[in-house]
């Protein structure tokens, strides 16, 4: 029996060609390109996982132990066992709200389609980065920003809350209770997690600079790097001009920008629905840029 050769679709072809473009750019332009990278991996090691990974090891022990009594949270109505994550995405910084979702769906605290909800709506920049990075930069107003994005998280969890509900935290047996395994184990996925965490940025500051020395994309540079990574997008704004920079930084950091939304997917292994947590983060940008622009205008 002939068989008979399947075509290769054109996405793929697509896939090839930019891969293969993005090589010889690389080859042509590798010393300029070299300082993104440069930038990228100085400001993981000063900025990024001094900070982060010390809340990555904790989530990681955090999400071994039994917490929360099966009941809802109120409003929410997702288990009790689930606020620790949901205090962490909030205060702790990209993408430590997913890391605590994820390990709590590990557990068995959530199901998948809470977790990855959790996921999608309290993953946000960490209060340290807003108010020690972003705050000098805008005048002081990190803590609005962070106010603003922490308030569209809680109106999209709202918005976006899972309809069907109920899973319950299972007591540990005694053989199960965490043991030193578990904190090595913490320490372990969390040097993981930093190294992804280091990957991505690093990786999407070489593409920010890809887009700035490419004469057709550097007209749309300001905007397409609004999506892309927040913390190129902050560096920008901070020297922009516009009186939208606050509003427009906020959005930035709402969003997360599709390095942190691959990083979050890196984090579940490949199972977090993309174009919903897309969407979801869309919407707190959104509303994170029209809250900071409100309370800018009334404080």
């Amino acid at each position: 029996m002939l068989h008979t050769a399947k075509k290769t679709p054109l996405v793929l072809w697509a896939v090839w060609l930019l891969s293969a473009g993005f090589f010889v750019f690389l080859l042509i332009k590798g010393g300029y390109l070299s300082v993104y990278a440069h930038s990228a991996l100085l400001f993981c090691a000063e900025k990024l996982i001094p900070s982060l990974f010390p809340f990555a090891v904790l989530s990681g022990i955090i999400s071994a132990f039994p917490c929360g009594n099966g009941k809802p949270l109120p409003i929410l109505g997702i288990p009790t066992g689930s606020l620790f994550a949901i205090l962490l995405g909030i205060f702790s910084g990209y993408p430590m709200g997913a890391i605590a979702a994820k390990g709590l769906y590990d557990r068995g605290t959530l199901s998948e389609k809470e977790a990855a909800y959790l996921s999608a709506c309290f993953n946000n920049a960490s209060l340290a980065f807003l108010l020690f990075t972003v705050s000098p930069l805008f005048e002081g107003k990190g803590l609005l920003i962070f106010l603003s994005e922490t308030l569209a998280s809680l109106v999209a969890a709202l918005l976006f809350k899972p309809r069907q509900t109920g899973t319950h935290t299972l007591a540990l047996t005694e053989n199960e209770m965490p043991t030193l395994a578990t904190v090595t184990s913490a320490v372990t996925n969390a040097a993981h997690a930093m190294l992804t965490l280091t990957a991505f940025v690093t990786l999407f500051s070489i593409l920010s600079g890809v887009l700035s020395i490419i004469k057709p994309l550097a007209a749309l540079y300001p905007y397409l790097i609004l999506l892309l990574e927040p913390t190129a997008a902050i560096r920008m704004l901070a020297s922009s001009p516009t009186v939208a920079a606050l509003p427009m930084a906020a959005f930035a950091l709402g969003f997360s920008g599709i390095s942190v939304l691959m990083q979050t997917v890196s984090v579940w292994e490949g199972k977090l629905p993309f174009v919903k947590t897309a969407v979801i983060r869309l919407v707190i940008g959104t509303l994170s840029a029209v809250f900071t622009l409100f309370f800018s205008k009334i404080l």
